[in-house]
C-alpha cells in the first residue's frame, strides 16, 4: 500500500514538474520583476533572453555585477529597453547580427566596426533606438573624407565613422537612432553645388533662429583665409536659409544646418538646450 502511494506521489511530481517544464522556459512576452542584487551580468541576460525570446551571444570578455531593482513588472520592449540601460551602465552595447545579439564591451565597437559592415550595413533595421548598428552611407556630390570629419562632431563618443575603400561611402557604426538622424543629413548635404548661393529650407527649426545661432559660433573663432567666409541670410517667408561662401564652407553649414533641423533626440557630442527662464548669452560664458 505504501507503495502504492508513494508510486502516486511520484508520478504526481513528475506531471506537475513536466507542466512547469513546458510553461517556463521561452515564455516570450511574460512579465518580469527585475530585482538582482550583486548578481551575475550572465544571469541577469538569461532572465531576458526566456522573457522577450531574443537570443543572445556574450562576448568572453562580457563579466561583472548587476543590481536592478524594479517595483514595476516589465514585458517585451519595454523591459529591453532597460536591459540596453544597464548594459550601458556597465560599459556594454548590444549589436544585432541577425537573429542573434552580441553583447560586447563598447570599447571594441570602433575596432569591430569594418567587420560588422557586410552584415549590419543598410540591412540594419534594429526594433530598439538603443542598440548599436552599423551603417553604409555612399554620396554622390560630397566628398565622403570632408563629410566624415564634419559628422564626426555629431556622434556619440561610442561612434565611429570612417570611409570605405571601395569608393565615396561612409562606414558609421553608432546608435540606430543617431544613425538615422545621420541619414537624413546626409541625404540633404550630398546634393549637387551649383553656383554660389544655396537656398536651405527648415522643416524642424526657425530659419532666424538656426542663422543666429550659427552666428554666434563662428563668432570669435579667427578664420584661416578668405575662402572660409560665409554668409548667412533668414528668409523668414519660407522659413528657409540663403547660404553663400566656398564649396567647402557651404557643405559644412548644409550639415549644421541638417542637424539643427531635426527633432531633438538622441544625439552625440553636440547637444541644442533650450532655456526657459534664464538667457542663453547669460549662460554661455558661465559654462
Amino acid at each position: 500500500m505504501k507503495g502504492k502511494i508513494f508510486l502516486i506521489r511520484l508520478i504526481m511530481m513528475f506531471l506537475v514538474g513536466l507542466s512547469l517544464f513546458w510553461e517556463t522556459p521561452g515564455n516570450a512576452g511574460q512579465k518580469v520583476l527585475l530585482n538582482f542584487k550583486g548578481a551575475d551580468i550572465r544571469t541577469l541576460v538569461e532572465a531576458v533572453a526566456e522573457a522577450t525570446g531574443k537570443n543572445f551571444v556574450l562576448d568572453p570578455s562580457v563579466k561583472g555585477k548587476v543590481t536592478i531593482i524594479s517595483t514595476v513588472p516589465l514585458e517585451g520592449e519595454e523591459l529591453y529597453k532597460v536591459f540596453l540601460s544597464v548594459l550601458d551602465v556597465h560599459g556594454l552595447i548590444a549589436v544585432p547580427h541577425g537573429e542573434m545579439i552580441e553583447i560586447i564591451p563598447d570599447n571594441q565597437l570602433k575596432s569591430r566596426a569594418p567587420l560588422l559592415e557586410e552584415e549590419e550595413s543598410n540591412k540594419n533595421k534594429s526594433s530598439s533606438m538603443d542598440e548599436v548598428g552599423v551603417r553604409l552611407f555612399t554620396t554622390k556630390y560630397v566628398d565622403a573624407n570632408t563629410l566624415a570629419a564634419l559628422l564626426k562632431p555629431l556622434l556619440s563618443p561610442k561612434g565611429h565613422v570612417g570611409v570605405h575603400d571601395s569608393g565615396n561611402t561612409l562606414l558609421v557604426a553608432d546608435y540606430t537612432d543617431i544613425l538615422e538622424r545621420l541619414g537624413h543629413i546626409i541625404e540633404r548635404v550630398d546634393q549637387p553645388i551649383k553656383g554660389k548661393v544655396e537656398l536651405v529650407s527648415l522643416h524642424h527649426a526657425n530659419a532666424a533662429e538656426i542663422v543666429r545661432v550659427l552666428n554666434n559660433m563662428d563668432q570669435g573663432e579667427k578664420k584661416e583665409s578668405v575662402k572660409n567666409a560665409h554668409k548667412l541670410v533668414a528668409d523668414e517667408r519660407t522659413n528657409s536659409i540663403l547660404v553663400s561662401g566656398s564649396e567647402g564652407e557651404r557643405v559644412r553649414l548644409r550639415t549644421l544646418i541638417g542637424y539643427l533641423d531635426t527633432p531633438i533626440g538622441k544625439s552625440g557630442n553636440t547637444q541644442v538646450i533650450n532655456l526657459r527662464f534664464a538667457h542663453a548669452t547669460e549662460v554661455a560664458p558661465i559654462l
